[in-house]
């Protein structure tokens, strides 16, 4: 039995076994202040409309919604997006967006986003990197403080985010919609009002800290998202038929398992236990390519 991959879901099922996966179809548009989702051009899709100027022959290949942008020449291939108001985010705020590196080779840091100066310690600048291992941080430039950093397989597609709470001053960062570090940033840091550009797979220190790699559904939001939000985002590219079957129905036990085909030809797999009455549940997914079983 090979697993191609392994999401996790949040799925509501009804007492006759029809199913609705929360993940599909909501935009998510709520706090929007910019969203390229890199679908043959640098097009911010928000309400804002501040597109992305590209530099050089930045290709566009199948990605995990849609389209992705592919970044193969580091120094020549990037994109620029313009600073604007709604960028200088200093209460809550999050980020994401899809990523698979074209090398495993992180070195001292390869940036895909990136609004500083590196290492010129200008307040409240900020960008995010990959380093050797596969770790992603963010880096916020007061004193330099990386935050984050937690393994993962840089040359598959994942799904990473931020998330900072300016009540609580926390910075949680999630991969694949799993939180997987909480961490207290030096207060202060997390607001970020830096005002240059916004850069995309470039690094303005040298090219040689460029990100390789393909770069899809990047989003900034003006407000914290919640964890079923990262989850959405994290598992939108999954598409779900509607023929489900309940194969255990163990509604005296609470328990069920389900079965539904996907439109990619895998099937999907959850078990979990019932969680409001018996009227839904909350479970662990995870995808199967049917050849393989």
């Amino acid at each position: 039995m090979s697993r191609i991959a392994e999401r996790f879901l949040a799925v509501a099922v009804g007492l006759f076994g029809v199913a609705i996966v929360s993940a599909i179809g909501d935009p998510l548009t709520n706090g929007l202040v910019g969203y390229w989702p890199m679908d043959g051009n640098a097009t911010d899709v928000s309400s804002y409309g501040n597109h992305g100027a590209v530099s050089g022959a930045v290709t566009y290949t199948a990605g995990m919604v849609g389209q992705a942008g592919y970044f193969d020449s580091p120094g020549t291939n990037y994109v620029t997006v313009a600073h604007q108001a709604q960028y200088m985010l200093t209460n809550d705020w999050a980020i994401g967006f899809w990523f698979k590196s074209a090398s495993t080779n992180g070195g001292t840091g390869k940036r895909i986003l990136q609004k500083a100066w590196p290492l010129a310690n200008v307040s409240n600048e900020w960008e995010i990197m990959w380093g050797n291992g596969g770790p992603i941080f963010m880096g916020f430039y007061q004193q330099i403080e990386a935050l984050g950093g937690v393994a993962s397989q840089i040359e598959e597609w994942n799904h990473y985010a931020w998330v900072y709470e300016d009540g609580t001053n926390r910075l949680t960062e999630y991969i694949n919609g799993v939180a997987v570090t909480n961490m207290t940033p030096t207060p202060d840091y997390a607001d970020l009002k830096s005002t240059i550009p916004l850069l995309f797979m470039h690094d303005r220190a040298g090219s040689q800290w460029d990100a390789t790699g393909w770069l899809d559904e990047v989003r900034i939001y003006g407000r914290a998202i919640t964890s079923n939000e990262v989850m959405e985002l994290a598992t939108s590219s999954i598409s779900v038929s509607t023929n489900w079957i309940v194969v255990a129905d163990l509604s005296i036990a609470r328990r069920y398992l389900a079965v539904a085909p996907l439109d990619n030809g895998n099937i999907l797999i959850c078990g979990g236990n019932t969680n409001t009455g018996g009227n839904g549940w909350v479970a662990t997914c995870e995808i199967f390519d049917p050849v393989t079983l």
